[in-house]
């Protein structure tokens, strides 16, 4: 059984930061560094400490850490994937834990886990079902690995019109990412285990009022529920102004018009309108 684990980095800042990650080298573990250029940009040297037989960096003139991921997947040979970012600290123990889950779990598609962080979230002490998770959970990005062969019979892959540098959302990705799959009947389970710690704060926390992160959540519950998006909506915009001690009218308005886009460029599959 094999690993490969996906880093997504951006420009010479975020190569320094996979230098400093703590990247246990592990018989069946190969860590693929997807090296995003921004225009203009010209790359800088690769630290010694990446220069590893384990490591292979691969880097590409793009934005969008969408399209950052889907470039990292499409290197990906292992029989497994775990998500990954450039600031995360893995250990040697939680990464042989995650070949016992995969081992005892064939039939799951898409795992979940927990990362230790400074955001207060509704993690459980018990595995559940990810299709009918309870209420207030939503896994980070770097908490999900999936089967590679899964992943790509059933067509899965990241919405580029989401995330940190897409053309309007600035988040939802993974959320997306996992409606895509659940809607293509894919399998999917939360487990427990303590993944990795991220010490930085999370997208969602420093950005949190950033107009295009509002929008992606809109974009998002119109997506997720198609049904009862409007009142799902209302209340969350009320939660989120009240819980960023913002504008609820700000809130609702922006929240509103991500889900517009979402109906004008987004299929209700979770992927792009062609």
């Amino acid at each position: 059984m094999t690993l490969d684990i996906l880093i997504a980095t951006y420009g010479n800042q975020g190569i320094i930061r996979v230098s400093q990650m703590t990247l246990p080298p592990l018989s069946g573990v190969r860590y693929i560094v997807s090296w995003q250029i921004p225009s203009g940009e010209v790359p800088g040297q690769i630290p010694d400490s990446l220069k590893r037989k384990d490591i292979d960096i691969y880097s590409h003139f793009s934005t969008g850490v969408s399209r950052n991921r889907n470039f990292a997947l499409s290197k990906a040979t292992a029989d497994y994937c775990l998500i990954s970012d450039d600031d995360l600290i893995y250990t040697e123990e939680s990464i042989r834990h995650l070949f016992d889950i995969f081992k005892d779990n064939p039939s799951v598609d898409i795992f979940a886990f927990k990362a230790e962080c400074q955001m207060e979230r509704n993690m459980p002490s018990y595995s559940f079902d990810l299709r009918h998770p309870p209420r207030f959970y939503w896994p980070l990005e770097f908490e999900i690995a999936f089967n590679l062969e899964s992943i790509r019979r059933h067509k899965v892959r990241f919405n580029e019109l989401f995330g940190r540098n897409a053309p309007i959302l600035q988040s939802g990705e993974i959320a997306v990412f996992l409606h895509q799959a659940f809607k293509r009947n894919m399998t999917g389970r939360y487990f427990p285990l303590s993944l990795c710690s991220h010490p930085n704060p999370t997208t969602m926390e420093h950005m949190a009022l950033n107009e295009g992160v509002i929008m992606a959540h809109g974009a998002s519950i119109a997506l997720i529920y198609p049904v009862t998006w409007f009142p799902r909506i209302i209340v969350n915009a009320y939660r989120r102004s009240r819980h960023l001690d913002t504008s609820y009218a700000r809130m609702l308005k922006l929240m509103l018009k991500g889900c517009m886009y979402r109906y004008r460029h987004i299929s209700s599959d979770g992927s792009e309108r062609r």
